[in-house]
């Protein structure tokens, strides 16, 4: 019964990446692509989020196939804890990219200001030193079934990351809902504020609820985790891909027949000429900024 689901939901997760790049397509090309000339930050986070996910995809699909293909057939442990090293790796990587999203979301939201620029550097190098640590400490002691599913030793890096990325989600939901409440008691009208709001609090939902399973297939791995990872890689590459999006459609303003790509002077969105005391002048002038030169 596992050898099917693995295949099936390894697969599963494959067509539905795919699902997401055809349906994204044109947003992609207006919002992301439109000048080629200029490797950013955002671009960057995008490639990350859509297309290192869909590579991530095909080589977990090959590998299910290869492991759960051949019933009865005893995989080499060493086989399959490079594949869980895989899976770690991915997955460390597609939250990571889905964090510094955040990061820099909130960063534009409070008109970069270094104090949060300092605060959210630290939640973020906490959360990777607390997750090398869970995965120091579980180097070595898993085990594993004839279908390299984990039956033991799982819990120090799945309960260190899940700790250490609840505790960075929690607090960019604080940032954002502080960064609103302030806004609405001033009077701002700018559309940003509700578009970080409102994705951020979606953002924060969908995470933390997918964490929780994680936490939840911990506990017996044999049983449910052959769905854990290309869950999570679906939900950590639709949720980037969608916040960098919304990010750029805002940035284009109404008035351009063409579509253009903001410029980016600093290592994050700017936002910058922001007349926040006056909403007919509360307009965007630069987000998605980093490393254009």
């Amino acid at each position: 019964m596992h050898v099917g689901f693995a295949e099936l939901a390894a697969y599963g997760g494959l067509v539905f990446a795919i699902s997401e790049i055809i349906m994204t397509l044109k947003g992609e090309i207006k919002y992301i692509w439109t000048d080629l000339r200029k490797f950013t930050l955002v671009k960057l986070l995008y490639l990350i989020s859509r297309y290192f996910a869909l590579a991530a995809h095909i080589v977990n699909a090959s590998v299910s196939t290869l492991v759960h293909g051949h019933p009865g057939e005893h995989t080499p442990a060493r086989i399959c804890r490079n594949n869980l090293i895989f899976r770690l790796v991915v997955m460390f990587v597609m939250f990571g990219a889905l964090d510094v999203t955040l990061m820099v979301r909130v960063y534009a939201l409070f008109n970069r200001r270094t104090s949060i620029a300092a605060s959210l550097i630290f939640l973020f190098v906490s959360k990777l030193v607390s997750t090398s640590v869970g995965v120091y400490l579980g180097d070595g002691t898993q085990r594993f079934d004839s279908n390299c599913l984990v039956m033991t030793g799982p819990q120090p890096p799945l309960y260190f990351f899940a700790g250490s990325e609840l505790v960075f989600q929690f607090a960019i939901l604080a940032f954002t809902l502080s960064g609103h409440l302030s806004a609405a008691r001033r009077g701002w009208g700018n559309p940003l504020v509700s578009l970080l709001s409102r994705d951020g609090s979606i953002s924060f939902t969908v995470t933390t609820v997918s964490i929780v399973g994680a936490l939840a297939s911990g506990l017996k791995p044999a049983n449910r985790n052959l769905i854990l990872f290309p869950s999570l890689l679906c939900i950590t590459s639709t949720a980037g891909c969608r916040l960098i999006m919304n990010m750029q459609q805002l940035a284009r303003p109404p008035s351009e027949p063409d579509p253009v790509l903001t410029t980016m002077d600093h290592d994050a969105w700017a936002i910058t000429e922001m007349n926040f005391d006056s909403e007919e002048n509360s307009t965007i002038s630069e987000i998605d900024s980093a490393n254009s030169k």
